[in-house]
């Protein structure tokens, strides 16, 4: 399952959900059966992408809808994974996230945390950056095992990925392809383990992780 990323969307300022709409169903013509976003950026106003896939899955048959986010900007571990189990069952299990980050012993303890209360909880992570004690998750993620999880790595040149999908014991490298068209958004590779990270958007430019 090949993923599109879009870290940041510039979307229409007059019409922001129904051009998020069309992107996303370019992406499903193109290949994609998991897209992932980042900050939707409409005019002044930025929208929060836990929010707004929620009400994105009836709009479009892509199997999974997932959000980017970045650790160390304002928004905890655990407070992600209970806004992801929210929009698990919000999606009825079409749902995944995104982790990057620049500091990968956060990025690492961020994602213990997140993969224990995906589990059901209680999670206990005594961290540097991350602290939770018999912290719960109920109810538990729709989908067995919680939904897909991506971590990019950006403390590297290039940044490195590692994917870990419900069943697996450990996450496995992923590859990572930086698309430089920006009109439309690119073929999905036949590589399952590949996220490509695309500059085309509704109405604008996505940034790349580089």
């Amino acid at each position: 399952m090949a993923w599109l990323l879009a870290p940041r969307l510039d979307l229409h300022e007059t019409a922001p959900f129904e051009s998020l709409v069309a992107w996303l169903r370019q992406a499903g013509s193109a290949g994609y059966e998991a897209v992932a976003i980042g900050d939707l950026e409409a005019g002044r106003s930025v929208l929060d992408p836990f929010a707004v896939i929620g009400a994105l899955a009836g709009e479009t048959d892509l199997p999974v809808l997932a959000a980017s986010c970045e650790i160390g900007t304002g928004r905890s571990a655990s407070v992600m994974a209970r806004e992801l189990t929210t929009v698990d069952h919000l999606t009825e299990g079409r749902t995944g996230l995104v982790l990057l980050g620049g500091d990968p012993v956060h990025l690492s303890e961020a994602e213990a945390v997140i993969v224990a209360l995906l589990d059901g909880g209680p999670a206990t992570v005594s961290g540097t950056f991350e602290y939770v004690q018999d912290a719960p998750n109920r109810p538990a993620p729709l989908s067995p095992g919680g939904p897909p999880i991506l971590r990019i790595d950006q403390s590297q040149s290039p940044p490195r990925a590692f994917g870990r999908k419900p069943g697996d014991s450990a996450p496995v490298p992923w590859t990572i392809v930086f698309e430089e068209v920006r009109q439309d958004v690119p073929t999905a590779p036949a590589d399952a383990t590949t996220i490509v990270v695309s500059p085309a958007a509704p109405d604008g430019a996505a940034t790349s992780l580089r």
